[in-house]
């Protein structure tokens, strides 16, 4: 016996539905928002990281600043003593050496006082 042959029915198609307003689908957010609290947590955690490193920066710089300046005081050091130690090798007697330190000492001290009272900032004449 032989299959019979069945015509397939007719397909129906139907008019698209017209839409007026374009449907916007929103993606469901996965976190929920953080509430108010875990926010302002978040903001002193990293405040007080930047301070921590603000902190460790300055403290970094200045003992920068500290070895810089006892450097320069010890290049200083080394020089006058090599230009004292000339003058005694020479003859100088100590004392003299001393009083002309002083003299110099004084001179100076009369000169920073001198810009202080002309109205000069205080660290701009002592730096």
């Amino acid at each position: 016996m032989e299959p019979k042959k069945v015509a397939p029915s007719p397909i129906t198609l139907e008019p698209a539905e017209e839409k007026t307003e374009k449907e916007t689908i929103e993606a469901p957010r996965t976190t929920p928002r953080p509430p108010a609290e875990v926010k302002e947590e978040i903001k002193k955690r990293a405040t007080a990281k930047m301070e921590k490193l603000i902190s460790k920066l300055i403290d970094a710089w200045e003992k920068d600043y500290i070895k810089q300046k006892a450097k320069n005081m010890e290049n200083l050091h080394n020089d006058l003593m090599e230009i004292i130690g000339y003058h005694i090798n020479n003859g100088t007697p100590v004392d003299t050496v001393c009083f002309v330190l002083d003299i110099i000492k004084y001179e100076i001290t009369i000169e920073k006082l001198r810009q202080i009272y002309e109205g000069k900032p205080i660290e701009k004449v002592m730096g």
